[in-house]
């Protein structure tokens, strides 16, 4: 089932981030950011781009500090277009919070912006 979750808030996400989290981002862009003043601004340019998010969790796994989570998502355009994203997120945990996050998907297929 879906997980409808309307616009991401960078706010609720932060507090799941260590403050010198790494998070590496898109496999075609190799982006690579790190803080959380990097990851907020991350957050809400997408969420500009696309006020709209659902995520189903298809698989997950943890073993100690370490895991990794596949996942559907769609992404939904102020105009209500809908794109479909598939990835998978390697994550190494610290004190409960992201360490380091590792994303793995491809936006090719999304409008440039």
């Amino acid at each position: 089932m879906r997980n409808p979750i309307g616009k991401p808030n960078a706010n609720a996400i932060l507090t799941k981030f260590l403050n010198t989290t790494t998070l590496g981002l898109d496999l075609l862009l190799q982006v690579g950011i790190i803080g959380h003043d990097e990851i907020r601004k991350y957050y809400d340019t997408s969420a500009t781009r696309f006020p709209g998010l659902e995520v189903t969790v298809v698989s997950d796994f943890a073993d100690g500090d370490v895991g990794a989570v596949e996942w559907d998502a769609i992404l939904i355009d102020a105009e209500g277009t809908r794109y479909p994203l598939q990835g998978v997120n390697l994550i190494t945990l610290r004190d409960g919070k992201f360490q380091e996050v590792r994303a793995y998907f491809d936006t090719s297929h999304l409008p440039k912006g």
